[in-house]
Protein backbone atom coordinates (compact mmCIF):
# COMPACT_ATOMS: atom_id res chain seq x y z
CA UNK A 1 0.00 0.00 0.00
CA UNK A 2 1.87 3.22 -0.99
CA UNK A 3 -0.94 4.96 -1.76
CA UNK A 4 -3.27 7.74 0.40
CA UNK A 5 -5.87 8.18 -2.07
CA UNK A 6 -8.42 5.40 -2.78
CA UNK A 7 -8.07 5.78 -6.25
CA UNK A 8 -4.95 4.69 -6.32
CA UNK A 9 -5.52 1.58 -5.12
CA UNK A 10 -6.83 -1.10 -7.25
CA UNK A 11 -8.31 -2.62 -4.18
CA UNK A 12 -10.27 0.00 -3.32
CA UNK A 13 -11.72 1.05 -6.64
CA UNK A 14 -15.52 2.25 -5.61
CA UNK A 15 -17.32 -0.68 -6.60
CA UNK A 16 -19.14 1.44 -9.74
CA UNK A 17 -15.61 0.93 -11.52
CA UNK A 18 -15.18 4.72 -11.30
CA UNK A 19 -12.19 6.00 -10.05
CA UNK A 20 -12.81 8.77 -7.20
CA UNK A 21 -11.04 10.57 -4.13
CA UNK A 22 -12.49 9.27 -0.86
CA UNK A 23 -12.57 12.47 0.67
CA UNK A 24 -10.99 16.08 -0.49
CA UNK A 25 -10.03 16.62 2.98
CA UNK A 26 -5.27 16.14 3.82
CA UNK A 27 -6.48 12.87 5.25
CA UNK A 28 -8.52 10.44 3.31
CA UNK A 29 -11.47 8.10 4.52
CA UNK A 30 -8.46 4.82 4.39
CA UNK A 31 -6.52 6.96 6.78
CA UNK A 32 -9.14 7.89 8.92
CA UNK A 33 -10.22 4.53 9.34
CA UNK A 34 -6.97 3.53 9.99
CA UNK A 35 -6.62 5.66 13.05
CA UNK A 36 -5.35 8.94 11.41
CA UNK A 37 -7.53 12.23 13.23
CA UNK A 38 -9.31 14.48 11.43
CA UNK A 39 -7.08 17.27 9.79
CA UNK A 40 -4.06 15.18 10.42
CA UNK A 41 -1.90 14.70 7.37
CA UNK A 42 -1.09 11.27 7.84
CA UNK A 43 -0.73 9.02 4.70
CA UNK A 44 -2.69 5.61 4.90
CA UNK A 45 0.74 4.18 3.90
CA UNK A 46 2.81 5.44 6.70
CA UNK A 47 -0.45 4.27 8.65
CA UNK A 48 -0.71 0.51 7.50
CA UNK A 49 3.36 0.02 7.73
CA UNK A 50 2.73 0.95 10.98
CA UNK A 51 0.38 -2.02 12.76
CA UNK A 52 1.40 -5.69 12.87
CA UNK A 53 1.14 -7.59 10.59
CA UNK A 54 -1.87 -9.88 12.08
CA UNK A 55 -3.99 -6.44 11.43
CA UNK A 56 -3.67 -7.10 7.67
CA UNK A 57 -6.92 -8.09 7.40
CA UNK A 58 -7.86 -4.56 8.77
CA UNK A 59 -5.59 -2.54 6.66
CA UNK A 60 -7.44 -3.89 3.27
CA UNK A 61 -11.25 -3.45 5.39
CA UNK A 62 -10.27 0.24 5.49
CA UNK A 63 -9.36 0.38 2.37
CA UNK A 64 -12.84 -0.88 0.81
CA UNK A 65 -14.56 0.84 2.97
CA UNK A 66 -13.57 4.13 2.37
CA UNK A 67 -14.65 2.87 -1.41
CA UNK A 68 -17.85 1.94 -0.72
CA UNK A 69 -18.31 4.87 1.74
CA UNK A 70 -17.34 7.10 -1.01
CA UNK A 71 -19.69 5.83 -3.84
CA UNK A 72 -22.30 5.98 -1.81
CA UNK A 73 -21.75 9.11 -0.50
CA UNK A 74 -20.61 10.88 -3.48
CA UNK A 75 -23.37 12.81 -5.59
CA UNK A 76 -23.99 10.61 -9.10
CA UNK A 77 -26.65 12.79 -10.85
CA UNK A 78 -28.39 15.28 -11.27
CA UNK A 79 -32.41 15.28 -10.84
CA UNK A 80 -33.78 17.97 -12.77
CA UNK A 81 -37.28 17.76 -11.84
CA UNK A 82 -36.22 17.96 -8.55
CA UNK A 83 -33.44 20.70 -8.72
CA UNK A 84 -31.22 18.30 -6.65
CA UNK A 85 -28.39 15.88 -6.60
CA UNK A 86 -29.34 12.49 -6.52
CA UNK A 87 -27.24 10.11 -4.14
CA UNK A 88 -26.77 6.22 -4.37
CA UNK A 89 -28.08 5.68 -1.32
CA UNK A 90 -31.56 6.88 -2.27
CA UNK A 91 -31.30 4.03 -4.36
CA UNK A 92 -28.46 1.50 -3.86
CA UNK A 93 -27.81 -1.08 -5.67
CA UNK A 94 -27.75 -4.54 -4.33
CA UNK A 95 -23.91 -4.66 -3.68
CA UNK A 96 -23.86 -1.51 -1.55
CA UNK A 97 -26.80 -2.79 0.14
CA UNK A 98 -24.93 -5.94 1.21
CA UNK A 99 -22.03 -3.53 1.81
CA UNK A 100 -24.18 -1.83 4.64
CA UNK A 101 -25.90 -5.03 5.52
CA UNK A 102 -22.49 -6.22 6.43
CA UNK A 103 -21.25 -3.71 8.81
CA UNK A 104 -25.32 -3.86 10.66
CA UNK A 105 -24.05 -7.83 11.27
CA UNK A 106 -20.71 -7.18 11.98
CA UNK A 107 -22.00 -4.55 14.58
CA UNK A 108 -24.18 -6.63 15.88
CA UNK A 109 -21.90 -9.38 16.49
CA UNK A 110 -19.97 -7.55 18.24
CA UNK A 111 -22.21 -6.45 20.93
CA UNK A 112 -23.92 -4.21 19.44
CA UNK A 113 -20.73 -1.54 18.43
CA UNK A 114 -22.50 -0.10 15.72
CA UNK A 115 -26.15 0.35 14.00
CA UNK A 116 -26.94 1.82 10.92
CA UNK A 117 -28.69 5.16 10.62
CA UNK A 118 -31.47 6.21 10.22
CA UNK A 119 -31.27 7.21 6.65
CA UNK A 120 -29.22 3.58 5.85
CA UNK A 121 -31.81 1.52 7.01
CA UNK A 122 -34.14 3.03 5.04
CA UNK A 123 -32.19 2.75 1.78
CA UNK A 124 -31.88 -0.91 2.62
CA UNK A 125 -34.71 -1.72 3.61
CA UNK A 126 -36.14 -3.37 0.40
CA UNK A 127 -33.01 -5.64 0.18
CA UNK A 128 -33.14 -7.22 3.48
CA UNK A 129 -33.33 -10.71 3.48
CA UNK A 130 -37.23 -11.48 3.68
CA UNK A 131 -38.02 -13.60 6.88
CA UNK A 132 -40.27 -16.53 6.92
CA UNK A 133 -42.51 -14.25 9.67
CA UNK A 134 -42.20 -10.95 6.63
CA UNK A 135 -44.11 -13.26 4.27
Amino acid sequence: MTSTTVRSSPVASPPTGKSAPASSEPTTDAARYLGAKEGEDTKASELAAALPKTRLANILFAQVAAAYEADIRDPKTYDMARYRPTYLWEALSPRQAAYLLLLEARGQADNGSYALSEVENQAVAQHRPQTPDAA
